[in-house]
């Protein structure tokens, strides 16, 4: 039996997110760029968002992020996408991606990737 897959990509989400471990980054917000890759297994069972994952869903998720009070690391967000996405049924694999790019002057970002996967699909 032949198994499919399919990744449903977000690139460059914009947060404007308390992050940091300074003083000064727990004063303003700053800019968070998030990307996410997720691997969903694909059922060849027509053209039908239940079978797939929802790149709004997905997207809402990530945006609401904002409301949070304050997050120290770029980790804490990266395993925040990880487990709402690896939670939908059908995904197999997530990549989450967070960029800083306003933190050093000589640097294009600072950021962190971050993967996880279900091994029971």
């Amino acid at each position: 039996m032949t198994k499919y897959t399919k990744t449903i990509e977000l690139s460059n989400v914009q947060l404007l997110l308390y992050i940091g471990v300074h003083q000064h980054e727990r004063e303003d917000r700053q800019l968070l760029l998030v990307s996410v890759s997720v691997r969903v297994r694909d059922y060849e069972e027509g053209d039908n968002i239940q079978n797939t994952m929802d790149y709004d869903q997905l997207y809402g998720f990530i945006k609401g992020l904002e409301q949070l009070d304050h997050i120290d690391l770029q980790e804490t967000v990266c395993r925040k996408i990880l487990k709402y996405a690896l939670d939908v049924p059908g995904v197999e694999y997530v990549s989450v991606s967070t960029r800083k790019p306003d933190i050093l002057d000589d640097a294009e970002f600072v950021g962190v990737t971050m993967t996880g996967e279900n091994d029971s699909i």
